[in-house]
C-alpha cells in the first residue's frame, strides 16, 4: 500500500504564531461581546438560560445535591459549568457560562481556521474565513450565554479539524481525539449523535481507499467506537439509574417532544416544509445575502473541486450533520420551529437558533470556490493571475461585508430583537415575584414547580437548597401533600391563565391546591401576576391546628424559618399520623387558642 500520508503540525506547535495571535484576538473580542450583552441585559432572558443556569448549580446547591440534578437534558454544559456555579456573583448573574464558552469560541476560530486552509491551502482566504466565523452575532451571543448551542458547534469545529489531520496523516492521536469529541458532542447537544454516524462513515471510507487491511480497519472501528459511544452511555446509564429508562433523554416528560405536544406542527411529515423552515432560520442567523452566497457556492463548490475530492465530501458532510438531524428532527415532529413570516404566523420566533449549527459549512462552501476560481485563473497563464486574485478577494470582500453587516444589525441597531421577540422569552412577571421575593423573603421553604422556576429563583437570590422541586424525591412529594406543614412559600400558575395542557399538567402545584379553600385558609397572596401568583403562610392558623391536634410546633418544618431540610424518613410520617388521627379536620378552627 502507497503511503500518502502528510506530516502536518498541529495548531499553536512551535512557531505558529497566527495561531496565537487569532486566540488571543478572539478571546478578546468575544469577552468584550459578552461584557456587552451583559450590560444589556441580555445574558439571562430566556428560559433555557435560566435553567442551565440553574441546573448547574442544583448540583451543588439544592435539597438533594448531586448528579441526580442533571435531569435528562444533554449535560456537559451544566457538568462543564459545575467549577464556576459555587460563585454566588457568577450563578446569579448568569456569567458561569462565559467564562467556559468564550475560550471554546477561541479555539474553534483557530482550528476552523486551520480546517480551511487544509481544504484549500490558501493562508488569506483561510484567515478571513475564520474572522467571518468569529463575527457572527448569533455564535457571539450563544457563547455569551447559558446556551448549549455554541458548545456543540464547538466541539463539532474541533472534532472536524482532528478527523481531517488523521485523513492526511494516519496519525493514531487524532483518531484519539477525534473520538472522543464526537463521543462527546451527544452530552452537548443531540446533534451529535448524527454527528457519530456521518465521522464513523468516512473513517470507513478513507480505510477502504486506503485499502486498509480488516485487521486495521476492525482495531480502527473498535478503538473509535469505544470512544464515540462515551456520551452515548452516559445519557443511557444515566435514564436507567434516574428513570428506570434508558431513553428517557427521548420520551421523558419533560423531552423536546412531550413539551411540543400543544403546538402547531407545520414541518411534520413534510420534507419541503422542514427543509423551508430550516432554511428561513439558517437566513435569519447568518443574514440572507450570506445564505444565498453559501447557497451558490455549494452548488459551484463540487464542479470546481479536483484534488482531495473526497476528503472534500467527507468534511463537507460532517460540518453540515447538524442541519440534516433538525431536518430530520422537523419531518419526525419531535422538533419545531416558529418564525413569524410563515404558518401559524405568530408573532414570536421559537428554535430559530437551529439555524446556525451548520455554520462550518456554510462559510466553508465560499472559501471552497474563491481558491478555486483563483487557481483555476492562475494555473491557464500568469497573466491571469491578477484577475483570479481579483474574483477571490471579491468573493471574500462580499463574503465578510455581509458578515459585518449581520453583526451590526443583529447586536447594535436590533440589539438581539429576535431572542426579545422569541417564544422562550422569560416572563416579566416571573422577575415580579423574583423581585417580591428578594426584598420579603424572611426564611423558610418555597414550594414551585419547574415550570416556574427559572427567573424566580436565580433573580430572587435565594439559594436554591430553600426551594422544594420536583427533583427533589421525597422532599417534593411531601411538601406538595401538605404544603403548610413544610413551606412558608408558594409559587404557582395563575388560576385563569391559560395555556397549554403540556405546561399545565406539569405544573403539580397549581393543579392541586388552586383555589382550595384548605390551602387558601393556610396561605395569603401576597403577590399576584397574569401569569403566576405567590403565597405566604399564615403562621398563626398552622399553629392553631398544631395545638388542637396535639403536635408540636417545633416537629412542623413551616414554622422553622431557619432549618430548611427535614427528616422524609420520619417528620412527614409522624406529622401524618397525627393528622388522620386528629380531632379537627386542618381547616376547621376558627379562633386562635391562648396557651
Amino acid at each position: 500500500m502507497k503511503n500518502t500520508s502528510e506530516t502536518i503540525p498541529y495548531p499553536f506547535s512551535k512557531g505558529r504564531t497566527t495561531d496565537w495571535l487569532l486566540f488571543g484576538v478572539t478571546l478578546l473580542f468575544g469577552l468584550v461581546f459578552a461584557w456587552y450583552v451583559f450590560a444589556q441585559g441580555m445574558t439571562m432572558v430566556m428560559v433555557d438560560q435560566y435553567s442551565h443556569n440553574a441546573i448547574a448549580r442544583q448540583v451543588i446547591d439544592s435539597k438533594t445535591p448531586g448528579i441526580s440534578q442533571l435531569g435528562f437534558w444533554p449535560p456537559l454544559l451544566h457538568m462543564l459549568m459545575v467549577p464556576m456555579s459555587f460563585s454566588d456573583t457568577l450563578y446569579f448573574n448568569g456569567l458561569t457560562a462565559p467564562l467556559i464558552l468564550m475560550p471554546l469560541l477561541a479555539l474553534s476560530v483557530v482550528f476552523f481556521y486551520h480546517i480551511v486552509f487544509l481544504i484549500t491551502r490558501n493562508q488569506p482566504i483561510a484567515l478571513a474565513t475564520a474572522i467571518m466565523y468569529a463575527v457572527n452575532p448569533y455564535l457571539l451571543y450563544f457563547a455569551s450565554t447559558p446556551m448549549t448551542d455554541f458548545l456543540y458547534i464547538g466541539i463539532l469545529i474541533i472534532a472536524t479539524y482532528f478527523f481531517i489531520h488523521w485523513w492526511k496523516t494516519d496519525h493514531l492521536g487524532s483518531l484519539l481525539i477525534m473520538g472522543l469529541l464526537v463521543g462527546l458532542s451527544p452530552m452537548a447537544r443531540f446533534e451529535g449523535f448524527a454527528l457519530i454516524a456521518m465521522a464513523g462513515l468516512f473513517i470507513l471510507v478513507r480505510l477502504i481507499m486506503r485499502k486498509a487491511s480488516y485487521h486495521k480497519i476492525e482495531s480502527v472501528a473498535v478503538l473509535y467506537g469505544l470512544l464515540a459511544m462515551i456520551g452515548v452511555s452516559f445519557i443511557l446509564i444515566y435514564g436507567t439509574i434516574f428513570n428506570d429508562n434508558p431513553l428517557a433523554f427521548l420520551n421523558d416528560e419533560w423531552s423536546a417532544q412531550a413539551q411540543q405536544e400543544d403546538f402547531f406542527l407545520p414541518t411534520k411529515h413534510s420534507v419541503d416544509i422542514s427543509f423551508l423552515y430550516l432554511v428561513h432560520s439558517s437566513g435569519l442567523m447568518m443574514g440572507w445575502p450570506m445564505l444565498v452566497l453559501v447557497f451558490i457556492a455549494t452548488l459551484l463548490a463540487p464542479l470546481f473541486v479536483r484534488k482531495e475530492r473526497m476528503l472534500f465530501i467527507a468534511t463537507s458532510m460532517i460540518l453540515i450533520s447538524p442541519f440534516l438531524f433538525d431536518w430530520l428532527a422537523l419531518w419526525q415532529g419531535s422538533a419545531i420551529i416558529q418564525l413569524p413570516h410563515l404558518p401559524p404566523y405568530d408573532i414570536f420566533y421559537f428554535n430559530e437558533r437551529y439555524g446556525i449549527a451548520w455554520i462550518g459549512f456554510a462559510l466553508l462552501m465560499p472559501a471552497v470556490v474563491a481558491t478555486a476560481i483563483y487557481n483555476l485563473l492562475r494555473d491557464r497563464k500568469w497573466y491571469f493571475m491578477p484577475m483570479g486574485m481579483f474574483v477571490a478577494a471579491l468573493i471574500m470582500m462580499i463574503a465578510i461585508n455581509v458578515s459585518v453587516t449581520q453583526l451590526k444589525a443583529v447586536a447594535c441597531y436590533g440589539c438581539f430583537d429576535v431572542i426579545k421577540q422569541s417564544r422562550q422569552f422569560s416572563s416579566p412577571t416571573h422577575n415580579e415575584i423574583a423581585a417580591y421575593l428578594k426584598e420579603e423573603y424572611d426564611g423558610g421553604n418555597i414550594l414551585m414547580t419547574r415550570a416556574l422556576h427559572n427567573a424566580i429563583a436565580t433573580n430572587s437570590g435565594i439559594p436554591l437548597r430553600n426551594f422544594v422541586m420536583e427533583g427533589n424525591e421525597f422532599y417534593y412529594d411531601q411538601a406538595l401533600a401538605y404544603p403548610w406543614l413544610f413551606n412558608r412559600w408558594v409559587v404557582m400558575y395563575s388560576s385563569d391563565l391559560e395555556i397549554g395542557d403540556w405546561y399545565r399538567s406539569r405544573e403539580e402545584v397549581s393543579n392541586r391546591w388552586s383555589g382550595s379553600e384548605e390551602f387558601n385558609y393556610y396561605y395569603e397572596k401576597v403577590y399576584d401576576t397574569p401569569v403566576a401568583d405567590l403565597y405566604r403562610l399564615r403562621e398563626a392558623r398552622v399553629r392553631e391546628f398544631a395545638f388542637y391536634n396535639n403536635i408540636q410546633e417545633s416537629s412542623i418544618p413551616s414554622l422553622n424559618r431557619e432549618e430548611h431540610d427535614w427528616d422524609v424518613t420520619k417528620t412527614y410520617q409522624e406529622l401524618d399520623n397525627k393528622i388522620k388521627n386528629g380531632v379537627m379536620e386542618p381547616h376547621q378552627a376558627t379562633t386562635t387558642p391562648t396557651r
